[in-house]
């Protein structure tokens, strides 16, 4: 499987076409004018299959209905991430001065809970896992040795729990279960930045599990 990387813009985020056997499945299209994107998968002749959303944030859905009419493809996410698209303040578009709040849902939808969290597409398989934290809808899609994992996991930058439905408690949660789920060597190619893996954001991880418990022990102090 082939990945091709673009930067979302105006907002800063990454975008992700995966090609296999001519066909394409497009995670997090966050460009207002989806043209970079499209006009690559047209050069290159692919078949657009699906488009995937690791959550519901402005930056990483801007283009999915945009993009999903082009190709006529059902947009794959969490029951989550869906409820809160069309809601201005929960998709955080209501935040951003110059934006007009915008309702993103798509109308073609498919929940990780209806595949029972899991897709197998040209003989690759993805799971699906919820990672709730940085935002409710929030989900990691991994294959045998790739990890997409939004905002959830960024290369030793905070994950911001600052949203309307953020939560530190299900942020820990989520940070133990990539630890305990997943091989050192998984690369993980995150919402924004460079890949890396695991291995390399470990003590990391580390470091904003104790910030996360000592936060959540004084909530439950109070």
């Amino acid at each position: 499987m082939r990945i091709e990387v673009f930067v979302n813009e105006p907002l800063d985020s990454n975008c992700y076409v995966l090609e296999h056997d001519s066909h394409a499945i497009v995670v997090d299209p966050g460009c207002v004018d989806v043209s970079l994107v499209a006009d690559y998968i047209a050069q290159h002749a692919l078949v657009v299959d699906y488009i995937i959303l690791t959550h519901e944030h402005i930056d990483h859905v801007q283009g999915v209905k945009r993009l999903a009419e082009r190709f006529g493809v059902e947009v794959i996410a969490s029951a989550e991430c869906f409820e809160a698209l069309a809601d201005p303040y929960l998709n955080l578009s209501a935040e951003y001065p110059g934006v007009e709040p915008q309702n993103y849902l798509p109308d073609r939808i498919i929940t990780i809970d209806s595949l029972g969290g899991r897709l197998v597409w040209n003989g690759v398989e993805f799971r699906f896992f919820a990672t709730q934290g940085h935002s409710a809808g929030s989900i990691c899609i991994a294959t045998s040795d790739v990890l997409f994992s939004g905002d959830t996991l960024l290369e030793k930058i905070k994950t911001y729990t600052t949203a309307p439905n953020s939560s530190i408690v299900e942020l820990r949660d989520s940070f133990l279960m990539i630890k305990n789920t997943f091989s050192p060597t998984q690369i993980v190619y995150p919402g924004h930045g460079i890949p890396f893996t695991l291995k390399d954001v470990e003590p990391f991880i580390d470091v904003q599990m104790r910030l996360l418990d000592r936060k959540i022990d004084r909530l439950q102090q109070k």
